[in-house]
């Protein structure tokens, strides 16, 4: 076993209490991911665990067994000898959970980001992995830890929405292999397809409508975006973790090779997901903005612009670094 592994089998056998957290707005790996290290330290450790995060889980992840026992920031309090923080780049990406993950006397940082900041104790960062969850699958059967169904299917879950369904350049011939091997630990795959992409409410349909309807590409075709405002959500019924897809609806369109997804957030703030046809790494347009993500896949939150100057710097800034060969040079906000 490699010495990073070594290293968190050794903290996880040795910890009494611990704490599990992800990012705000968690997507699929994170709470994946979190739901496979919970289910490692209670059953097969014996571990007293909570999971913690600064908002509730997405309503399309649900359908997962276990997230019933993921708690908000607020809901529990206490002290823990080991805080793991699973698929998190930067320490504030934790939001309010922070405050609990630095009281804790270790820290365990496993992300496969390149933006990670690699703080903590036990640092295990693998940015050549699909997602947080084939990290830990890999830890898991090194140490030799047993692998039954549920856990493959939270690894499964993480795999497939972190490459956009084996889509993205971030799917490797490594990481279908990994996809078979999970799915002879017997996932069910028309359960999970029908849990992420099946489900769609009502209330979704009506916002994505909105959404198409907001459809816009710049000149010549290369930058497409859609924009939702915050009346979008309390019109429709519709709930912003119902969005999880709708980058792709810009990306989807033939000839475009930068797809962006522009939503005004409850606060004013605007969020800000994009996604790359064109090989560009998105996650270094990001970071230069106070973002990250993955190379073709990345995501900006900004604030002090309304929405309507947001869309125009981001695509004006996006149109640039295209002419540029993707190199960045940020101006001021």
């Amino acid at each position: 076993m490699r010495g990073g592994f070594a290293r968190l089998r050794d903290v996880l056998e040795g910890g009494r209490r611990f704490l599990i957290t992800t990012h705000v707005h968690p997507d699929a790996d994170a709470i994946a991911s979190e739901l496979l290290m919970r289910r490692l330290l209670k059953e097969r450790l014996g571990k007293d665990v909570v999971v913690v995060n600064d908002a509730e889980v997405p309503g399309y992840l649900r359908f997962l067994s276990g997230t019933e026992e993921v708690r908000r920031w607020g809901e529990v309090s206490g002290e823990y000898d080991v805080a793991v923080v699973l698929d998190v780049g930067r320490v504030e990406r934790m939001g309010r959970v922070r405050e609990a993950v630095e009281k804790a006397e270790c820290v365990v940082n496993v992300d496969h980001h390149r933006s990670n900041g690699r703080f903590g104790d036990v640092v295990i960062v693998d940015t050549n992995a699909s997602s947080t969850g084939e990290i830990l699958y890999r830890f898991m059967k090194e140490a030799g830890f047993k692998i039954d169904r549920l856990d493959a299917t939270y690894v499964f879950v993480a795999v497939l929405t972190d490459t956009g369904r084996f889509s993205y350049d971030n799917t490797k011939p490594q990481t279908l292999r990994v996809a078979a091997e999970l799915l002879e630990y017997g996932v069910n795959l028309r359960d999970v397809m029908n849990g992420l992409y099946r489900s769609c409410s009502r209330e979704q349909m009506a916002l994505q409508a909105r959404a198409l309807a907001s459809l816009k590409t710049n000149a010549d075709g290369t930058v497409a975006w859609i924009v939702l405002r915050w009346r979008d959500f309390e019109e429709t019924g519709a709930h912003p973790d119902d969005t999880q897809e709708f980058p792709e609806i810009p990306r989807s369109l033939k000839g475009v090779k930068i797809g962006l997804y522009i939503r005004e957030l409850q606060d004013g703030r605007v969020k800000v997901s994009l996604r790359s046809n064109c090989g560009m790494d998105l996650n270094r347009f990001a970071m230069a903005y106070g973002g990250g993500g993955h190379k073709a896949a990345a995501g900006i939150t900004f604030s002090g612009m309304s929405l309507e100057e947001t869309q125009r710097f981001v695509v004006g800034e996006i149109e640039a670094w295209l002419r540029k060969g993707g190199y960045v040079s940020p101006r001021r906000m």
